[in-house]
């Protein structure tokens, strides 16, 4: 290979150099992105994961550990009995987040956009119509999660004391 300027590839010194600070600038932008917005989404979506886990493994008995398994949150929602109502409301909005995780775990500068949340929109405004206009995406994900977990939890514990 051909020695330009004492560089070991075919650039000039100051075309090399301009090169080098945009691709400096550039990943110096990528490391100010709102990486609490990452973080919050993760969350949610951890939280989903661990509460559809707990049902899956209550729904198949004691002796079963999805956990050991290692299920996508996808296919561990496809595991949910369709037989209890409660699941089918929740679960469309549930896959949006996991959609919406998916694209944060591949994307360098994600973003919630309100096309991607339909699902979850309509069980928020069956329950408060009000709440979305007050609320930016990300309090709508976590208000969305905090009701899920909430649907998870009181079915397997209303289940549990029926069997008493």
């Amino acid at each position: 290979m051909k020695k330009n300027n004492g560089l070991p590839f075919p650039f000039e010194k100051d075309q090399y150099s301009k090169e080098l600070s945009n691709k400096v600038n550039e990943y110096n932008k990528l490391l100010k992105i709102d990486h609490n917005l990452i973080g919050r989404v993760l969350t949610c979506h951890l939280l989903l994961e661990k509460y559809v886990t707990d049902c899956l493994n209550f729904h198949f008995g004691k002796n079963t550990n999805i956990k050991k398994v290692r299920l996508s949150l996808y296919t561990k929602l496809k595991l949910l009995p369709t037989n209890i109502p409660l699941y089918s409301y929740i679960l469309p909005g549930i896959r949006e987040i996991d959609n919406i995780r998916h694209k944060f775990a591949h994307t360098l500068n994600p973003q919630i956009n309100l096309k991607n949340m339909k699902n979850i929109y309509k069980t928020i405004t069956d329950i408060d119509r009000t709440f979305w206009e007050k609320k930016n995406l990300i309090e709508v994900i976590e208000f969305f999660t905090n009701v899920s977990c909430s649907i998870m939890m009181g079915i397997t514990t209303f289940e549990i004391s029926l069997k008493k």
